[in-house]
């Protein structure tokens, strides 16, 4: 899948087209994506939704890759101090 598509693009893709994303469920790339999978001789009596189910979580963990869940996780953890930052501040008003 990575050679087909840039982690830029699958962002932008899901299987059914929502939120505003292309969709990928009726392209033809998503049958060629299967038939390349069954020249596997691994895959080769693989069922068509379990290469989809496969495609689909592909594209759903686009955003974790390059860097994505660790700016999130980041992001979280400013979040969270700036909570207890709050959280301290307002308690230490109440008190005085």
């Amino acid at each position: 899948m990575a050679k087909l598509f840039t982690n830029t693009l699958a962002k932008n893709i899901n299987w059914r087209g929502r939120n505003n994303k292309q969709k990928i469920e009726n392209l033809t790339i998503k049958r060629v994506i299967i038939n390349a999978v069954r020249q596997n001789s691994f895959c080769k009596d693989a069922m068509d939704e379990e290469i989809e189910r496969f495609i689909k979580r592909w594209l759903q963990l686009a955003g974790d890759r390059d860097g994505g869940r660790k700016r999130r996780q980041e992001k979280g953890k400013e979040s969270a101090s700036m909570q207890e930052y709050c959280m301290d501040d307002m308690f230490t008003h109440v008190i005085e």
